[in-house]
């Protein structure tokens, strides 16, 4: 038998293509953050193979912001070390 569920990359590209026309009107500085954004989402590809959403885009989405707050989280950390050597 096949694979009857896609794999997380599958779902992930095919998000990525169902934005295509919104990433397309974006001003191309802010493509590159929205394409940051999907590399950020692939780096958690098994957690969001195994998360069973019904809309796979709700699993991309909190892939990305669990990095977006890793990285907000680290920015704050450098600043409180400038601030306080």
């Amino acid at each position: 038998m096949g694979r009857t569920l896609p794999s997380a990359t599958q779902l992930i590209k095919k998000e990525y293509a169902e934005w295509s026309d919104f990433r397309r009107s974006l001003r191309a500085e802010d493509r590159k953050v929205f394409d940051r954004l999907f590399a950020k989402a692939k780096q958690h590809s098994h957690a969001v193979g195994m998360s069973g959403r019904f809309y796979p885009l709700e699993a991309v989405i909190m892939a990305m912001l669990i990095e977006i707050q890793k990285e907000i989280d680290r920015l704050r950390e450098e600043g409180e070390e400038w601030l306080h050597p």
